[in-house]
């Protein structure tokens, strides 16, 4: 296994492990405190659970050795839709004030990756011609 993909597989890891801290903090809300969220807490915990599985399986998949475009991809998916969720349901201040230091790093990332796609795609075109 490359150097790339064994990063890459840490890196699903990595995110697996946030998704089950998430889903492990979600568990632990007070009953009290449930109707004052803004999203609704089976919901929440939906997302949340799908999150992990997907993270979890990119990571087997990478481990064994697939390819590494579909980690970046739902990388993408997963900021766009947190930003998203932040934007339809934050209320609280905090919340609000942060939005456009996420938009601004979620444009960079997007922009990084594609710079880093045309990249490849480019080398593997003038290998291909060599």
């Amino acid at each position: 296994m490359s150097d790339a993909r064994q990063r890459h597989a840490l890196l699903a890891l990595l995110m697996l492990l946030v998704q089950l801290a998430s889903l492990q903090q979600l568990t632990r809300i007070p009953p009290e405190i449930v109707p004052q969220l803004s999203l609704m807490l089976p919901l929440e915990l939906a997302l949340t659970l799908a999150w992990a599985l997907i993270f979890a399986w990119l990571a087997v998949t990478l481990w064994r050795g697939a390819q590494t475009r579909r980690l970046g991809q739902a990388l993408a998916i997963y900021a766009f839709v947190s930003v998203m969720r932040l934007l339809l349901f934050a209320r609280a201040d905090y919340d609000r004030d942060r939005l456009p230091f996420l938009l601004l790093t979620l444009l960079l990332a997007a922009f990084l990756l594609l710079r880093r796609r045309t990249r490849n795609r480019r080398e593997s075109e003038h290998d291909c011609e060599t």
